[in-house]
């Protein structure tokens, strides 16, 4: 569901903080829509998110020599 606020009385802080509470903002002036501010859908979350484990010391030296060092 959007929230529509006129553009004279936008606050920046309060878009911001229905846009966390996934709320769709519209703003308006004269009654026309002009902009709409939308959440992210899972921001920084892909469909492999929470998939993959490190063990140990992923980059630290290894315990062997490589060709290349040599």
């Amino acid at each position: 569901m959007a929230k529509t606020v006129a553009v004279g009385q936008a606050e920046w802080a309060d878009i911001v903080a229905d846009v966390k509470k996934r709320t769709e903002v519209v703003i308006t002036e004269d009654g026309e829509p002009i902009a709409r501010v939308i959440p992210i859908e899972n921001p920084m979350r892909g469909p492999m998110y929470g998939t993959i484990t490190f063990h140990g010391d992923i980059v630290g030296p290894l315990d062997e020599e490589w060709k290349a060092e040599q």
